[in-house]
């Protein structure tokens, strides 16, 4: 069993139609450091974003829940609740 951990960059925009707040593309990204800075940078028009780790076994398919690392900015609610998504 080799665990890893993977660190994530989530954004979040406006939707082109309307006011809500939609998910952009997930990044992986190093290290927890550079989740931090991705977080704190909100750039490209952004409007929120988080970051969070997953540690666990890619060979088993088995992973821990997500850390939620930092956040900034407009996040919708379902990705801050006790269950998260991802």
């Amino acid at each position: 069993m080799s665990e890893v951990t993977f660190y994530v960059f989530q954004p979040f925009k406006r939707a082109a139609k309307g006011n809500r707040i939609i998910a952009g593309d997930a990044v992986q990204v190093p290290n927890r450091r550079s989740a931090e800075r991705a977080v704190e940078a909100l750039r490209g028009g952004l409007v929120g974003a988080l970051a969070f780790s997953r540690t666990g076994d890619p060979t088993e398919g088995e992973w821990g829940d997500a850390e939620l690392i930092a956040q900034n900015g407009l996040i919708p609610e379902e990705f801050l609740s006790a269950s998260l998504p991802w």
